[in-house]
This record gives C-alpha cells, structure tokens and sequence, in this order.
C-alpha cells in the first residue's frame, strides 16, 4: 500500500561483474545499495569465483547488503552457457553477442521484475563503466523498468583510480572478469590460460570443436599456435563492468 503523498523509494542494485570497476563500486557506494546482483555465466575463472567468496560475498554480509545470483533457467534447471553452447553447437559471438543477453541479461531483469521493477517505478541498475572506457556506453537495450547508471562516471573516476579505492578498503585486488572462453579475451589471456589452466584451456577447444558454425572462422585456440588473428582482438574487454559487450 502506498500512503497517498508519498513517493514509493526507488530500488537501486549493483549489477556485479566481480572485476575491478564493479568491486570498487561496491566498496564505494555500497550504502546506495539494496541488492548486489551477479549473472553466472558458469564461466568465470576460478580465481573471481575465489574472490567472491573470500571478500565480496563476506563484505555484503557484513553491510546486511543482499547478494543474488541469477543464472539462465531451461526446462526449470540452471543451465551454464558451456553447457548450453555444447548443446546446440554453437560458440559464444562478438559480434552478434547473444551470449550476454541470454545469460546476462535476461537473467537479471527477471530478477530486477521479481524485485517488484514496473514501468512506473523502474528499478536503478549501476554499471560500473570507468572514465576512460565512457565509449563503452550505448543504448539502453533493457526494458524500461531498469534504468541505468553509471556511478564511476558521474564521480568520473578512472580505472587507475577504482584499483586505489579498492586498496584503501583494505582488500586485494581482484582478478579481470570474463569468461573463461570469452571471444572477447586477446592472444595474451588465451596463452595464460593455457598455461594456469589448461583444464579450462581444453573446454574451451572442445566448444570449439564441437560448434557446428563459426561466422567468422575465428578460434581463440588457435591462439596457443600464435596464428594471427589479432585484428579480432586487439581492444582488451573484461565484465569488470559488469555489463559484458555494452
């Protein structure tokens, strides 16, 4: 029930990538917050899934800070986008990036409406984009129950600066956030990979080799060969932001 004259408070979340921008947001403005909000892709690497649940999670305890993970949903069972890429032989896309709207997206503006998001009464989504990657902002593609914001940008604080912010909390840092088979990721993170976790390495050949399609003949494997391939790859893009692909 509303009480006539007053205005009903207007939810705002954290749309939590686990890499820097979004970590500072949180140590910064954590206050503004009712809900911090991560979308598992199921991909992460195991270092930001540590970090998570060595500091972040445990910081948002500590707040009284809600923390909610939403993952996509097939036939009412959480399904990763390894899994889902396996299934129906695909692999995910630069450039059509279905994988960010499916997974991200979708996920966590179902839980923005189970929050009780309306058209009325729009639930505010922080996007941690930085200073110096303000070209990262496009159009608003969600629904108009979610309005955007860009916090680091209204206070225009830099990357260089979100790493300070986290340092003075008294925390590490934290490791980039992406996929560990982001079509994203450059020669020098797929070569790191290989080497820290040739596990994951091997997964990832094996969605390679599994797509029945690949658009644009492009494999991040092949990489490990050093083929050159680089004018896919040369702009570094992590889901610091916690906003893949904006």
């Amino acid at each position: 029930m509303v009480i006539q004259g007053m205005e009903q408070k207007q939810i705002r979340v954290l749309s939590m990538g686990g890499g820097v921008q979004t970590t500072a947001c949180l140590f910064k403005y954590w206050k503004e917050y009712d809900y911090v909000i991560f979308a598992d892709t199921g991909g992460e690497t195991p270092e930001t899934y540590q970090y998570a649940i060595d500091y972040l999670k445990p910081f948002c305890e500590s707040k009284n800070l809600p923390w909610i993970t939403v993952t996509k949903m097939e036939d009412d069972k959480p399904i990763t986008l390894e899994q889902y890429c396996l299934n129906s032989g695909q692999i995910p896309s630069r450039n059509f990036k279905w994988c960010t709207d499916k997974f991200k997206r979708r996920p966590m503006n179902k839980a923005l409406r189970d929050l009780g998001a309306t058209r009325k009464n729009p639930i505010i989504k922080d996007i941690g984009f930085s200073l110096d990657e303000s070209h990262r902002m496009g159009k608003n593609e969600d629904p108009q129950y979610v309005q955007h914001n860009y916090p680091l940008l209204d206070d225009k604080i830099t990357r260089r600066m979100c790493h300070e912010i986290i340092a003075d909390a008294g925390f590490p840092q934290p490791p980039k956030s992406a996929c560990y088979y982001c079509y994203n990721a450059n020669k020098k993170e797929v070569l790191s990979l290989k080497v820290s976790h040739p596990d994951l390495f091997k997964r990832m050949e094996d969605m390679e080799n599994n797509a029945k399609e690949n658009f644009f003949n492009v494999s991040l494997s092949h990489f490990s060969q050093m083929n050159p391939l680089d004018e896919f790859f040369e702009e570094e893009v992590t889901c610091d932001s916690g906003h893949c692909f904006n």
